[in-house]
């Protein structure tokens, strides 16, 4: 079971996502089909004053098919 899984990685989702899988959370992030394929070829790229520079690369589905620990609706 993954940790957590983000629905909707638009910028607070996607945000969410990269911070949690850049402190080492398991997180699976769920999108439509194109959004997901986009971000598992390229990640998620976030700029932060706080963390600063960095790509994510979470593993990223358009169907959750597995149970997680807490589903984070952004």
């Amino acid at each position: 079971m993954r940790a957590v899984a983000v629905l909707g990685p638009g910028g607070v989702g996607g945000f969410i996502a990269a911070a949690l899988s850049w402190a080492g959370t398991e997180v699976t992030v769920v999108a439509r089909e194109p959004t997901a394929e986009l971000i598992a070829r390229r990640g998620i790229a976030l700029r932060s004053v706080r963390l600063g520079e960095l790509t994510a690369r979470p593993p990223s589905v358009a169907v959750l098919r597995e149970p997680v620990a807490t589903l984070v609706i952004a």
